[in-house]
């Protein structure tokens, strides 16, 4: 009985510990370059280029400081196998989750030159800050693309060079060649076309990682001056980047987002209207100078005249006195 006693005191005290330190757990964690692991609540300084990244007092990153990872535990964990839908692996372990709606082999269109591709339509609408609209279509080179994930399935580990079809069947392919709903598969023994919405999987032909890898490289840091990073989000994307290339954008929600451009329409009206009223403005000033141009021109002539006047009237005196 005293056993169970203190049985029953020991487990209450590590259940108030564990209750205490999920209480005290930060929202944001950090390991410095040095080994230092931070944590805390407050993170500033990621939306302004250039600027020095804090978590709480602490640095995390700047021109001579950064840092080897950080995470928002507030966040859920991402699902590692991609479950909640399809999904397109490349070869260097990026992930990008979608659904492939089909490809496109290579081709010429208006003399230049398109590589092979598929279409991808993502999970989560992508969007583009250039033109500040939701990207609903993502075209992916091939040549990058380990794996493809249309219907999520344990396939156990990566065959290369391998078809997975929806009713078990599995096909084995030298070379794949994409069209707009469909896929042509190039056998040992011929080719044959599988339907995209017949495809579980495809498993890329065996590439060269290290090609692949400097293909990259030669995207995000031609000098291999910039550090690699990268980046996973709860809706199973991973990403490489590079801190040359990196740039965070502050999120809001679309209400927000719509009171937003409410707003800058409500500013370009008021600036279209304060431009109409400068340009009326410095037309009317532009007539206004030209008059007065005008009167001090007429002014000067005047002056002229009377002085004329007066020197032929002071000679004429002159004569006169003479």
């Amino acid at each position: 009985m005293q056993i169970r006693k203190h049985i029953i005191v020991l487990l209450l005290l590590v259940l108030c510990s564990a209750t205490g330190s999920l209480a005290q757990q930060k929202r944001y964690t950090a390991v410095l370059s040095d080994g230092r692991r931070v944590s805390g609540d407050k993170l500033i300084g990621w939306q302004a280029p250039g600027r020095t990244v804090r978590l709480g007092d602490t640095v995390l990153a700047s021109t001579d400081k950064s840092f080897r990872w950080f995470r928002d535990s507030a966040l859920p964990a991402r699902d590692a196998e991609g479950n909640q839908g399809g999904y397109v692996e490349f070869v260097g372990g990026d992930r990008i989750v979608g659904n492939v709606v089909g490809g496109q082999g290579e081709a010429w269109a208006d003399d230049m030159y398109v590589p092979p591709h598929v279409v991808l339509h993502p999970a989560v609408s992508k969007r583009a800050y250039t033109h500040g609209s939701d990207v609903e279509t993502v075209r992916l080179l091939t040549a990058s693309i380990k794996r493809i994930v249309l219907h999520p399935s344990p396939k156990g580990r990566f065959q290369a060079g391998t078809l997975f079809q929806r009713d078990g069947r599995r096909v084995s392919f030298t070379h794949i060649r994409w069209r707009a709903s469909s896929v042509q598969l190039l056998l040992k023994s011929g080719t044959q076309t599988v339907s995209i919405g017949d495809i579980a999987e495809i498993h890329m032909p065996q590439s060269d990682p290290w090609k692949a890898y400097y293909r990259e490289l030669a995207v995000l840091s031609p000098g291999c001056r910039s550090r690699l990073i990268r980046i996973e989000t709860t809706d199973g994307l991973i990403a490489t980047a590079s801190e040359a290339r990196f740039g965070a954008k502050p999120f809001y929600s679309d209400d927000i987002l719509t009171r937003a451009d409410s707003h800058r329409r409500n500013y370009n009206k008021h600036i279209d209207r304060m431009k109409t009223q400068l340009g009326q403005r410095r037309e009317k000033h532009e007539k206004d100078v030209a008059k007065y141009d005008k009167q001090i021109a007429d002014a000067e002539a005047s002056i002229k005249r009377e002085t004329e006047s007066y020197k032929k009237a002071m000679a004429a005196l002159k004569l006169r006195q003479d």
